[in-house]
């Protein structure tokens, strides 16, 4: 199957709605505790990474408020440096910059 943009913006979309389903009634100390948990929202962001790479870089200057080279780098310290992954950085992440991503890419226009 040919993927577009809306392809991509749908993986970011579907991923940022599933990291929000998945932690909600979580603590930091609970979401540690739960490996199945911290695995799903880490696989999660890896897909928004992935998703985020394939944007051309005039979307992405279009759309500067979306820290592209944040997300994607992030992808790749997950994928490459995964015997390192921080917790807190995993929770950081999909509890404070996860739902504005969301509103970010709903408003994406492409």
């Amino acid at each position: 199957m040919d993927r577009n943009l809306k392809h991509f913006k749908e993986d970011i979309l579907v991923a940022c709605h599933k990291i929000c389903e998945y932690i909600t009634d979580y603590t930091f100390e609970s979401f540690t505790k739960d490996g199945k948990v911290l695995d799903a929202v880490t696989m999660q962001l890896i897909i928004i990474g992935e998703a985020a790479n394939h944007f051309p870089i005039e979307v992405c200057e279009q759309n500067s408020e979306i820290r592209w080279a944040s997300i994607v780098g992030l992808r790749n310290f997950v994928v490459h440096e995964y015997f390192e992954i921080d917790p807190k950085i995993i929770w950081n992440t999909a509890t404070l910059h996860v739902p504005e991503l969301k509103k970010q890419i709903k408003s994406l226009k492409i």
